[in-house]
């Protein structure tokens, strides 16, 4: 079965402390299990999509995510929070970048046709937050047939309890396998 990992919004407004929404230190904490990952992509040759949150301020305004957060995410806000230097020695067309203005990552983007395109079956999801735009993701990943690990460790919830609901949802509602990193490894 063919997979493709998903890193969905590690990018500097969720994980660093002076980022609009910050999960700071929990955010932080994962980064070291997600860099393990991505090095295990680059010697499995995987392709890994990078689906980041982006959004202006005009348009902003008219998305239902604006009655409930503010505007996070725009330029800087939407940059990736791994050193660059972690994605050295990825062959070309193996990292992908989707840019998305809502919770799932296929919601308004070419994610679906592009897996499509490569014949993938399985996506691996990490990243922020667990109880939101992972969790939207995995519903559209299931309702569009797609198999669904989720690497735990990788992920961090908006809170502690919502992190775990969306653990237990991803499992019992949409059959996905939950593994840690070093079961993944």
């Amino acid at each position: 079965m063919k997979s493709a990992y998903l890193l969905i919004d590690y990018v500097y407004d969720f994980i660093d402390d002076k980022g609009v929404l910050s999960l700071s230190e929990r955010g932080q904490s994962i980064q070291p299990n997600i860099i393990k990952i991505i090095k295990k992509i680059k010697e499995d040759e995987g392709i890994l999509y990078l689906c980041n949150d982006n959004h202006e301020k005009d348009s902003y305004t008219y998305s239902p995510e604006s009655k409930l957060f503010p505007l996070h995410c725009n330029r800087e806000g939407s940059k990736l929070y791994i050193d660059q230097d972690v994605f050295n020695n990825i062959k070309p067309n193996k990292t992908m970048n989707i840019s998305k203005t809502m919770y799932s990552a296929f919601n308004g983007t070419m994610l679906n046709l592009t897996l499509k395109q490569q014949q993938i079956e399985e996506l691996v999801l990490m990243g922020v937050c667990t109880d939101i735009c992972v969790l939207h993701t995995a519903i559209d990943a299931y309702n569009l047939g797609y198999k669904i690990t989720v690497i735990s460790d990788c992920c961090c919830g908006l809170t502690q309890e919502g992190h775990q609901f969306a653990l237990n949802h991803f499992k019992n509602t949409l059959g996905a396998r939950i593994v840690t990193s070093k079961e993944w490894l």
